[in-house]
């Protein structure tokens, strides 16, 4: 007789890599193929890094104008 390996099927029908525990705690990503597990660093924000022109402090964002908050209502002189 030939012995087949038994792996216990997730929800999802992807076999789990070690079917005996549960590592949804400390691994939520254990019953993925490896191809689909999201690797460190991959996480997009969308804060970015500016410059007042106003005053040069230099702080993050995710406003489009790249005045900080205490010169965006100061009104601004040209030459």
């Amino acid at each position: 007789m030939t012995e087949t390996k038994n792996e216990a099927p997730l929800s999802s029908g992807i076999p789990s890599r070690d079917p005996g525990r549960c590592t949804c705690g400390r691994d939520p990503f254990a019953g993925l193929p490896p191809e689909a597990v999201p690797k460190p660093g991959e996480r997009k924000s969308d804060l970015r890094q500016s410059t007042c022109p106003a005053c040069g402090v230099s702080y993050w964002t995710n406003r489009d104008t790249d005045l900080c908050i205490e010169c965006t209502g100061k009104p601004h002189h040209g030459a």
